[in-house]
């Protein structure tokens, strides 16, 4: 299941933020995955350097799962979109949305911010 197929999934989260807003998410994610595969955002072979210990962490914490348990995100990239889609797609108009979610990937992918547990 990849993390596309979790937008058809309707549950507590989505009677939380309404149907409109999970629209917006999906829309502003697709977008950065476009613009990630079209080479127009960073993606690093193995952002991660083949460090054990910040695989280990990011497989244990940061890498969500479907509901069988199993990842649907592989790389810090994919956690970064995720953040980055969510929080820009709050924007008032899909310009700024995608705007800012391109403008808070590059902010992640960069390190300007760094999770900690459960925050960032």
């Amino acid at each position: 299941m990849s993390f596309k197929n979790m937008f058809k999934h309707r549950g507590k989260f989505t009677k939380m933020v309404g149907e409109e807003r999970i629209r917006n998410y999906q829309h502003v994610y697709e977008h950065l995955v476009a613009e990630i595969e079209n080479g127009n955002l960073p993606k690093h072979e193995n952002y991660l350097n083949h460090n054990e210990l910040a695989e280990s962490i990011y497989q244990k914490k940061y890498y969500l799962r479907d509901h069988e348990g199993k990842h649907i995100e592989h790389s810090p990239e994919d956690v970064f979109v995720r953040i980055a889609s969510f929080v820009a797609a709050q924007e008032t108009s899909k310009i700024k949305q995608t705007q800012w979610a391109e403008h808070f990937y590059r902010d992640l992918y960069n390190g300007h911010w760094i999770a900690g547990g459960r925050v960032l």
